[in-house]
């Protein structure tokens, strides 16, 4: 079940983003791990949870939020999906959210796909990512044919 959290669930937010299997692809090149304490604790950052999943949201400016979701292999596939939906439908009921951003390396393939799944519309490439949006417009279309 998706919920936000809180500087509690941190640990557990660290351990998804410094997975082996997602930390390659938040920090390309480089070993670092990273930890989120003081991400979660800023106002402008949303993190949401949902077991093996987690996404954070950056609020870039009044209804705009950038999204990244991670997930461990475990979590892959269609209860990645839904968690996924179920996010979507919190940020855009419970904030101020009109427009998703997302950002995703060409290479990745599958996270290109998810993102298409998720209802977002690709706008173009930028240093070698694939920026794609989803509207709250959109997303309320698409999620009353679910």
């Amino acid at each position: 079940m998706i919920r936000e959290a809180t500087v509690e669930n941190a640990p557990e937010i660290n351990a998804i983003i410094n997975d082996d299997s997602c930390l390659p692809w938040i920090t390309p090149g480089e070993c670092t791990l990273l930890d989120c304490t003081d991400a979660i604790q800023d106002a402008d950052n949303l993190f949401l949870v949902d077991g093996d999943i987690a996404f954070t949201l950056r609020r870039t400016q009044p209804g705009i939020y950038e999204v990244h979701v991670m997930a461990l292999p475990v979590a892959r596939g269609r209860g990645a999906l839904k968690a996924a939906r179920d996010g979507l439908k919190w940020v855009f009921e419970k904030t101020d959210a009109q427009i998703i951003l997302g950002s995703i390396f060409v290479e990745n393939k599958a996270a290109r796909a998810y993102s298409r799944l998720m209802g977002f519309d690709v706008a173009g490439e930028a240093s070698g990512s694939e920026v794609s949006f989803l509207t709250k417009a959109a997303w309320k279309k698409e999620s009353e044919c679910l």
